[in-house]
């Protein structure tokens, strides 16, 4: 005679209503933020793929770009060529820009181009002092003739900065939170190229270039990934979860009742 199961072992899936939906809702924006993180990290492969590409391509003469194409040469990393001469009275430190885990600012250094406008370049990156106060050297005093430079255009974002990009009476050089270039050239008295000149490592002249720090992509698309597993993992434990805290046992019929009825 087969051994007949316990009732009283067997459980039911019986999840109350609110907690199935509560359970969805999370669930679903736990795979969606998932595939987002997915999505970014396309997004980098193909600004590196993008920059890569720009680098073999032939340079375009900054004199020949209008605000237009300077726009469009950011956004594509088009490679570019330009020759003037420095503006080192008035320059910008790019604020909040880390290197090798220490914090400091990147140094952007108007270049007036033949024609008499402004193109942005970044000469690297520099440590802060303790003191945000104490400004970093950045003069260009020995450098009065004219340069000869090439490099990637970009279009930094602007991220979460919020308010003024920078501090309109500060004294020079002055913190740039982001890149606002209707800002910048009326605080350059010029105008200037929607646009940031990010030079390459070729240039003969070493004298002005500080640390190199810009990347076409900020972080890799490892970091993406992880974050992907990450929640993609959260999702398969919440349903785990789940599952095991709704499994109920059901009633048993053999549970006594409440003693002989009375009249």
């Amino acid at each position: 005679m087969p051994l007949l199961a316990n009732p009283s072992l067997t459980t039911r899936f019986a999840p109350p209503l609110w907690a199935t939906l509560l359970y969805l809702v999370v669930l679903v924006a736990m795979l969606l933020l998932g595939r987002w993180q997915l999505l970014r990290a396309d997004e980098k492969i193909e600004l590196i793929e993008r920059a890569e590409v720009a680098r073999l391509a032939d340079p375009v003469p900054a004199a020949r770009l209008d605000a237009a194409a300077a726009e469009q040469a950011g956004i594509g990393y088009a490679r570019v060529a330009a020759h003037g001469r420095w503006l080192p009275s008035r320059q910008f430190l790019w604020d909040n820009r880390a290197h090798g885990g220490r914090a400091g600012v990147e140094v952007i250094t108007p270049l007036q181009l033949d024609d008499g406008r402004l193109l942005l370049v970044n000469r690297g990156w520099l440590p802060l002092s303790t003191r945000r106060e104490r400004l970093p050297d950045v003069s260009l005093d020995d450098i009065a003739e004219p340069v000869s430079l090439g490099g990637l255009m970009s279009r930094p974002s602007r991220g979460f900065a919020q308010g003024e990009a920078f501090v309109a009476d500060a004294p020079w050089p002055r913190y740039l939170q982001y890149f606002d270039y209707a800002a910048m050239a009326a605080a350059l008295r010029a105008d200037v190229l929607p646009a940031v000149l990010q030079p390459g490592a070729g240039d003969p002249d070493a004298r002005w270039r500080l640390t190199s720090n810009w990347q076409p992509a900020a972080s890799g698309p490892e970091k993406h990934y992880s974050y992907a597993v990450q929640w993609f993992a959260m999702a398969i434990a919440l349903t785990i979860i789940f599952g095991v805290v709704n499994r109920r046992r059901p009633p048993s019929d053999n549970a006594p009742d409440d003693g002989p009825e009375t009249r």
